[in-house]
């Protein structure tokens, strides 16, 4: 096995928070529908918003774009 071209744990790591954040709450029954609870959203809703992330990141992997933490990191 050869030398890692990208560190996308590390690179992208405020992209994954973002999804591991739907997820775990995905595990863990946080959805409308179990919980009446209006802010955790429908299933639908965080099966698109978990959609939109992976494509997002797939998107910055693919074309090289900054991550998000690249972009704070400029700012500062």
């Amino acid at each position: 096995m050869g030398d890692k071209l990208i560190d996308v744990e590390n690179d992208y790591s405020m992209e994954i928070e973002k999804i591991n954040y739907i997820l775990s709450g995905l595990e863990n029954g946080h959805i409308q529908e179990l919980t009446r609870a209006p802010y955790h959203g429908a299933l639908s809703t965080n099966v698109g918003n978990l959609k939109k992330e992976l494509n997002k990141l797939f998107n910055k992997i693919q074309y090289g774009k900054e991550s998000d933490s690249d972009k704070i990191t400029d700012l500062f």
